[in-house]
């Protein structure tokens, strides 16, 4: 204490300054706020948390759509060279989770319509699906829009479709590997992680096995194909996660639920919990090919395949090669294995002879007369 100093005026205050500091720091902060404080950051969820204390929320329709209009709440610029994030109250762009890539796609504006680089969803701590941002990053190179003329702009979501189309096929087929693994091997079988792109999918799983013999795998190949031809409608439903897992509904590696789940149900074939995008009907996602298998460590396989649209496309692309081959060997392509393994033999037997001769000792010639 400092003599002559009224140390009870002082006391209140301090007192009254840390009050005003509990309620400036619990007081919700404005989006506008935050735009205007926000550096570029490192990583995307620091802003999108940002965002969501200050009340932002946005509504996910790409169940049910891939176009939605929407209002753009707010922005910020972004680490990535002339770009920026969005925030939107509205969006049909689904974020990566649960092995699922992000889409893509555009923000329209105008004539100018911006690539969507990447999709964030950013949830409250407590997991509530409605309590989340969802993020995008535009690309502004070379449409002549500036950051600023988008806070509060309306524009038009608007999702690729082909890719969004073809990662759903191979969502919903790698529900179906999944089953058929179980079908084959049993209820040992469990996830243990997986990778759904437009291009391929990536299972991997444990079953307390080796390697998969040819035969394992034409079986897989088949249960799933057989249950794609039933051509039977999904069936998606919200509920409570102990109803879903009543109902035997499967959980997925790695992922964290909440309250409610979404469930998604193959007919009597597959029934687990998922938040991803799926096709209407199996039936889409035929054929199913299986392009490998391999160990990761650990006891876990790993099985890749495409389907759907992708599957075709490589079959095709496959078939073709097989035909023009067939015509240059003068054979059928139903021919082209045996025929194969009979220049296989020949080669073998030609092989031989030649290791034969080059053993075989050789007599000098005496050309002096």
């Amino acid at each position: 204490r400092v003599h002559g100093v009224d140390d009870a005026a002082v006391d209140a205050l301090i007192a009254a300054q840390r009050a005003r500091s509990r309620e400036d720091s619990a007081a919700p902060v404005s989006a506008a706020t935050v735009a205007k404080t926000q550096t570029p950051p490192t990583k995307p969820k620091t802003l999108g948390d940002a965002w969501l204390r200050s009340g932002l929320t946005t509504k996910y329709v790409g169940y049910e759509t891939t176009t939605a209009p929407a209002t753009v709440l707010a922005t910020a610029p972004a680490a990535e060279p002339e770009s920026a994030w969005l925030a939107l109250d509205v969006a049909p762009f689904y974020a990566e989770a649960g092995g699922q890539v992000s889409d893509s796609g555009t923000i329209e504006i105008g004539a100018s319509a911006l690539p969507v680089c990447e999709v964030v969803r950013v949830a409250s701590p407590s997991g509530e699906s409605e309590r989340a941002v969802i993020m995008v990053r535009v690309n502004l190179n070379s449409s002549g829009v500036e950051i600023a003329a988008l806070d509060g702009a309306r524009v038009v979501c608007r999702v690729a479709e082909g890719q969004r189309r073809r990662t759903a096929q191979h969502h919903t087929a790698t529900h179906l590997l999944h089953a058929a693994l179980r079908a084959r091997f049993g209820d040992t079988v469990t996830q243990a992680g997986s990778n759904v792109s437009a291009e391929r999918l990536r299972f991997d799983f444990k079953y307390g096995g080796g390697p998969l013999s040819a035969d394992d795998i034409e079986a897989v190949e088949s249960w799933a194909n057989r249950v794609a031809q039933t051509g039977v409608a999904l069936q998606t439903d919200i509920m409570p996660l102990a109803a879903a897992q009543a109902q035997g509904a499967m959980a997925l590696f790695g992922e964290k639920y909440g309250a409610s789940v979404r469930v998604v149900r193959v007919g009597e074939a597959s029934t687990e919990l998922c938040g991803g995008t799926h096709v209407s009907r199996v039936s889409e996602v035929f054929p199913v090919v299986i392009l490998s298998q391999s160990g990761i460590g650990s006891g876990t396989r790993r099985i890749e395949a495409v389907a759907g649209d992708s599957a075709t496309t490589l079959l095709a692309t496959q078939f073709a090669a097989t035909r023009r081959l067939a015509q240059e060997l003068q054979q059928s392509v139903t021919a082209l294995p045996e025929h194969v393994r009979g220049m296989q033999a020949k080669l073998k037997k030609i092989t031989k002879e030649i290791k034969a001769m080059s053993r075989a000792p050789t007599t000098k010639r005496d050309d002096k007369k």
